[in-house]
């Protein structure tokens, strides 16, 4: 399996534990709000809640699409603000280490999605290591707490260890593309359903996608572009 299918599948599984997870806190939200504790729930405690469900499932979509861009940073801030709450009003262990995940995940999607920081430099990879070993830290952590009783083991257990089997694979995901802009990803997507592109030189595989978009608005006709694509490739 190529690196790009590698990458597809690591996204797709994140993808769907943060769904999983999303759907899961969504429904706690809503049996904690409306069935259970309605007149002990404060706003800010609303707010931190309804911004948690967004965040899971604003990863899922964006992981599903599996495009690297800005909008990640986005769901990993609210995340990052969200376990900075909790850990002021319920300060342990769990909170700190997630907290850490999250800040370390935030600087790896940093060097991975803002264009001029987009670079295959030896910090950004090892940043991506730690992250992923990080990652099974906290999942080894999660899994002893279930072990010694302190974490019960229940949906909410499984659910938790969901969660953080999701972000070891978008540590998994940026490593698979770490240092490569969307951009490129785009164009080793064209060279491979093109085989003759992977040989030309960037000019003409400019040209080659100028009148690709030139046939694809209606310009020119398909007799037209093959025509142009023969002179272009040599044939």
């Amino acid at each position: 399996m190529n690196n790009s299918k590698m990458s597809r599948v690591f996204s797709l599984i994140a993808g769907m534990c943060f769904a999983a997870y999303g759907i899961y806190r969504v429904w706690e939200f809503y049996t904690y709000i409306y069935a259970i504790r309605f007149w002990r729930y404060s706003i800010s405690s609303v707010v931190v809640d309804v911004a948690l469900c967004f965040v899971y499932l604003a990863f899922a979509v964006l992981l599903f699409i599996g495009k690297k861009n800005i909008g990640f940073l986005i769901p990993t801030g609210a995340a990052i603000f969200v376990r900075g709450y909790y850990l002021l009003h319920y300060f342990n262990n769990r909170f700190l280490l997630e907290l850490v995940l999250l800040i370390v995940l935030l600087v790896v999607l940093m060097m991975n999605v803002i264009p001029p920081m987009e670079k295959p430099t030896g910090i950004t990879k090892v940043l991506c290591y730690v992250y992923i070993v990080y990652s099974i830290v906290l999942i080894i952590y999660t899994l002893n707490l279930g072990r010694r009783s302190l974490y019960p083991i229940t949906l909410g257990l499984v659910i938790a260890i969901v969660e953080r089997v999701g972000y070891l694979f978008i540590g998994l995901w940026l490593r698979q593309t770490v240092g490569i802009p969307q951009k490129a990803i785009q164009q080793n997507a064209y060279a491979a359903m093109n085989p003759h592109a992977a040989a030309l030189s960037q000019d003409d595989a400019d040209k080659l996608k100028i009148y690709k978009d030139l046939l694809d608005s209606g310009a020119i006709t398909q007799e037209e572009f093959d025509a142009k694509k023969k002179q272009i490739l040599g044939l």
